[in-house]
Order: structure tokens, then C-alpha cells, then sequence
């Protein structure tokens, strides 16, 4: 698939780079209040495992892996989901940046939290942080 950004749909997301790069698996966002200014950080995996009984007369399970809900994704947030599926028009969807690890995108997301936790417009109010650091 080409990453021409004719050819990509972004869903909902209006604010985007011009590209997925190849290597991606996840990206961070940021979902603001058109009215207010207030805003929600947050991230989304661009695919997800799906985990298929076996052949058969075979043993493993079969791994699967397919496109996320990422092109409809409103948040993790109840207090904003909520608030987006009565009326979406309110919000703009910003993908702030894309990540090629799991550790990567946990710990930017998490820096961008702290950078805006105290600041009154920000929604987010947990910084949750679990990742595990790959060093060569």
C-alpha cells in the first residue's frame, strides 16, 4: 500500500502527518474541546493480534495480526468518549506522532502528559506508565 495521503484514510483524525511510516505500530494524540480548548492525550495501536484456534490435526494457535479501530477511535477516556459520541463535530483529532515500539509510544505519551498535567485544559488526569526498555 502507498502512503501518498490521497491514498490513507484517516478516519476522523483532520490533523495528521502526511504519512504512516512503515515501521510504525502506534501513534499519541490529542483530542481537543473545539469550544473550550480543553484537550485529552492519549495513544492507539494501528493493529491488534487476534489469537485463531488451531488447524486441524494441529497444536499452536494461529496469530493474526489486522488493522485496529484506529480510523474510529474516540479515547480510553469515559469522561471524553462519552462527550464525543453524543456529538463528535465538537472535538478536533490531531495525531501528534507515530511510534515503531510500544515502550517508545508509552513514554512519549506519558512525557506529554506530565509537560500538561497541571495545566488547567488538559483533561488527562492519571499518567500510567508500564514499559519495558530495550537497550543494545
Amino acid at each position: 500500500m502507498s502512503n501518498e495521503e490521497n491514498d490513507i484514510d484517516w478516519g476522523h483524525w483532520s490533523k495528521h502527518p502526511t504519512s504512516i511510516p512503515e515501521d510504525a505500530i502506534s501513534f499519541v494524540y490529542k483530542i481537543t474541546e473545539k469550544s473550550s480548548n480543553k484537550f485529552y492525550i492519549g495513544c492507539k495501536l494501528l493493529y491488534k493480534t487476534i489469537t485463531r484456534p488451531p488447524l486441524k490435526g494441529k497444536k499452536r494457535k494461529r496469530k493474526c495480526v489486522k488493522d485496529s479501530d484506529w480510523r474510529t477511535y474516540c479515547s480510553s477516556s469515559g469522561l471524553i468518549a462519552e462527550s464525543i459520541e453524543s456529538d463528535e463535530s465538537k472535538y478536533d483529532f490531531e495525531i501528534i506522532s507515530f511510534h515503531k515500539s510500544k515502550s517508545e509510544l508509552k513514554i512519549e505519551e506519558a512525557r506529554l502528559i506530565i509537560d500538561n498535567i497541571y495545566d488547567p485544559m488538559c483533561f488527562n488526569q492519571i499518567v500510567n506508565l508500564r514499559c519495558r526498555v530495550v537497550k543494545n
